[in-house]
């Protein structure tokens, strides 16, 4: 598998719409259907220092002047709390819904899954929380993730990097596999590897970059699937239209 190193591409175009929806997903979970647990398939570190040349001049660089008009969503909400001053820092995904999770005072247990090595020891030094019970497991997520979906209900994230061909079909079952289990799934990808069926009632929303002013070197446009019920993805794609229409004239 090829590398691929997070504080480069940290808040970069393709974060910042995987946020959003992963965010906005887990604070309804969290508020509406008593999220409990939450697992992710390739962590990363639990936040990044935001590269004075990193791609997210391009993402989250493009939209941050508009914070004040985005802060309805759950994700903006966690930067500005991350970032009191200037743009600085960035937080992963599982530290996203961690920090949500915070705010709506939920006790969370929570499996994270990642081969790195300096992945595991970053969080080696996460200072756990009274309310968190976090489990770090140092190898595959998509193999590890199964094995503890009989615990009950709870939020799957598959985050691949996508640098080995076989990817697709791993994520792509990994997010059937929640389905038949009963979790909800998000599964995030490059436009470009969009795919032309999901279990249902899965939804996938897209984003060209362009349509909100966001630009990538690497990808014309980034989707995340989802799986989950009826009253989540009809919030998700109200959500994802409200913050389309206030980041359509950056471009």
């Amino acid at each position: 598998m090829g590398s691929y190193r997070h504080p480069v591409h940290a808040g970069n175009a393709g974060d910042v719409w995987k946020h959003l929806i992963l965010g906005e997903a887990a604070s309804f979970m969290l508020n509406e259907e008593g999220l409990t647990r939450y697992s992710e398939s390739h962590s990363g570190e639990p936040d990044h220092l935001l590269e004075s040349d990193g791609q997210w001049l391009d993402g989250i660089g493009r939209i941050w002047p508009k914070r004040a008009m985005l802060d309805q969503f759950s994700y903006i909400r966690v930067l500005q709390e991350m970032n009191p001053g200037d743009l600085s820092r960035y937080p992963g995904s599982s530290t996203l819904v961690l920090r949500i999770a915070a705010k709506a005072k939920e006790r969370m247990i929570v499996h994270l899954f990642d081969t790195g090595q300096e992945v595991a020891k970053s969080w080696e030094i996460w200072p756990n929380k009274p309310q968190v019970c976090l489990s770090f497991h140092q190898r595959d997520g998509y193999s590890g993730s199964k094995e503890f979906f009989s615990a009950g209900h709870g939020l799957l994230f598959i985050d691949p990097p996508y640098t080995s061909p076989d990817e697709v079909q791993k994520s792509d079952d990994l997010f059937a596999s929640a389905a038949d289990a009963g979790w909800t799934a998000l599964c995030w990808y490059p436009i470009e590897l969009r795919r032309s069926k999901f279990p249902c009632p899965a939804r996938a929303f897209e984003l060209e970059f362009s349509e909100a002013g966001l630009k990538s070197r690497r990808s014309s446009g980034a989707g995340m699937a989802a799986y989950g019920s009826g009253p989540l993805l009809r919030h998700l794609e109200g959500r994802a239209s409200q913050f389309l229409e206030i980041c359509k004239d950056l471009g």
